[in-house]
């Protein structure tokens, strides 16, 4: 398969970071992840690690730049230009246009994981995300805003992050060795 980078977007515990660990390890590829490198500048920081101080530090994070934001997340993954990469956490358009720029002429596509609630709702337990209060504050932060609408409309493939992950991997390898 030829390199190019595949990006994963979709709700909080959809399964994003599951599945682009799973599909890099399957191709070979480096994992990179926009959650875990804003978790290591905290870290750096000497910050905690909850959502609302990891969604302040992202905020920061992109008031600095799109272009130096996506390079940082490429470089702390170890990417190397020509090389192919599965990049999770994606939740604005804005990175995945600084991405595309970056990485050309390499082509970035879109995958969207999407979940139905009964099946979301113990895995946003397990991220202490336990009222619909809690979910619908979280998601109303700039850094979730475009999740649902204006990313899931950018998207080049849906995969249901119901299916078991080695289900879901297949999926995706089969669409980009078939249409990409």
């Amino acid at each position: 398969m030829k390199p190019i980078i595949v990006g994963f977007a979709g709700p909080i515990a959809s399964g994003k970071s599951t599945v682009a660990i799973a599909l890099a390890d399957a191709l070979g590829w480096h994992h990179a992840s926009f959650g875990e490198f804003v978790r290591s500048v905290a870290r750096k920081r000497g910050l905690r690690e909850d959502r609302e101080t990891l969604q302040t530090v992202g905020s920061e994070l992109i008031s600095a730049g799109w272009e130096p934001f996506c390079s940082a997340v490429l470089s702390q993954a170890g990417w190397k230009r020509g090389c192919g990469v599965v990049i999770d956490g994606i939740r604005h358009i804005e990175a995945i246009e600084a991405l595309r720029r970056i990485i050309t002429p390499l082509e970035f596509v879109l995958v969207f994981i999407s979940i139905i609630e009964v099946d979301r709702r113990p895995r946003l337990s397990k991220k202490g995300i336990a009222s619909k209060e809690d979910l619908r504050r979280i998601e109303s932060h700039s850094t979730e805003a475009q999740v649902s609408s204006s990313l899931r409309d950018k998207a080049n493939f849906f995969v249901d992050g119901n299916r078991p992950v080695s289900e879901i991997v297949d999926q995706i390898i089969g669409w980009l060795n078939r249409d990409v």
